[in-house]
């Protein structure tokens, strides 16, 4: 093998480089795939848990204000809770005329809607969205049956970027050991694979160079060898079929020339045919040779007739009944066991009727 796989003049790369590239090719190209739809994913799992988040603290914020609201106790409102919190940018307090009680700086300003989330007074529960870069909440404030004010605030979106962080490096390191594993799969099938053309492509040069000392017994050409005995063993499973097969005249049916015939094995496989069955069955009878009846029939009426009728055998010893083609032409079907191995014979001829 002097340049049959190795770099050749012109190349810079030889036959186990290209296919080394190739293995890492796919092999990132799956990682980056991979680490897209994730990050995606997690991207979205860290929105939802910021929104939600965002909900439980309006709900807590709307929950110690309640009290003082329905009281009046307007001085008593509150929202150092909520501020507090990692990622909250801002946050409301209003009563029910929309009238901003907290914080201290805005008091007595009166809203008519929160920045996304519509009219105060139309407000219905707990609601969130998310809107850009920040995710707003608000709650509604009843005492009973008296609605007495609502709560808002808006958060990062990225409200615990701590938690984000250590994710992102769970799911990278995570990809990065499939990737390791990867890179290692494809080296050792890149491996398995040149070793196997390298010894064949050497075996063969040898073979075309007449080398005399390779081709001794002795020594001989083990991956053309292993190739050989693959087609011997392919030749020797198809020989039965089309060698062994006992030819149709041989069978116990006799049928007139004009007869279709079809030799069957035991499972229903096609082993022999003659021009009139072909024509019958609109094939060739290289086409319907070694073909399951099931595939080498595509009137799908009449192989399930043949079928039935094969199927009669087991009870009956010899059956026949008129099967019609979908077209609409009639045909005599008669099925027997022949005496060579188990073999079925079909025979076809038009009916009169």
């Amino acid at each position: 093998m002097d340049q049959s796989l190795k770099t050749r003049p012109g190349r810079r790369l030889g036959f186990g480089a290209r296919v080394t590239l190739a293995l890492l090719a796919s092999t990132t190209a799956a990682f980056a795939l991979s680490w897209l739809l994730l990050s995606s994913a997690a991207e979205t799992a860290a929105t939802n848990a910021a929104a939600g988040r965002a909900a439980t603290i309006a709900r807590l914020l709307a929950a110690e204000n309640r009290v003082a609201l329905a009281d009046g106790q307007h001085l008593s409102i509150t929202i150092r809770s909520a501020l507090a919190e990692p990622g909250v940018r801002e946050a409301l307090v209003v009563d029910g005329l929309g009238r901003v009680l907290a914080p201290a700086e805005r008091r007595d300003e009166r809203l008519s809607a929160f920045p996304h989330l519509g009219n105060i007074h139309t407000l219905q529960g707990l609601v969130t969205v998310v809107a850009q870069d920040v995710i707003e909440a608000a709650d509604v404030v009843d005492a009973g049956s008296r609605r007495v004010g609502a709560v808002w605030l808006s958060m990062d979106r990225a409200a615990t970027p701590d938690a984000a962080g250590a994710a992102r490096l769970s799911l990278l390191g995570a990809l990065l050991g499939s990737l390791a594993v990867g890179l290692i799969a494809a080296l050792l099938v890149r491996r398995m694979i040149v070793r196997s053309l390298e010894a064949f492509a050497a075996d063969v040069d040898l073979a075309i160079g007449g080398r005399q000392e390779a081709l001794r017994a002795d020594h001989g050409l083990p991956a053309l060898g292993r190739l050989a005995e693959s087609v011997d063993y392919l030749i020797e499973r198809r020989r039965p079929a089309a060698e062994d097969a006992p030819p149709l005249a041989s069978t116990p049916v006799a049928t007139a020339g004009g007869d279709g015939r079809l030799l069957l094995d035991a499972g229903f496989v096609v082993l022999d045919a003659n021009d009139a069955a072909a024509g019958i069955l609109q094939s060739s009878v290289h086409g319907l040779i070694g073909r399951h009846v099931l595939e080498a029939i595509h009137d799908h009426g009449f192989v399930l007739g043949i079928i039935d009728l094969l199927g009669e055998l087991s009870r009956v010893e010899g059956t026949r009944r008129i099967i019609a083609t979908g077209t609409g032409r009639r045909y005599e079907v008669a099925a027997q066991n022949t005496r060579d191995r188990g073999t079925v014979q079909v025979i076809m001829r038009p009916s009169g009727g």
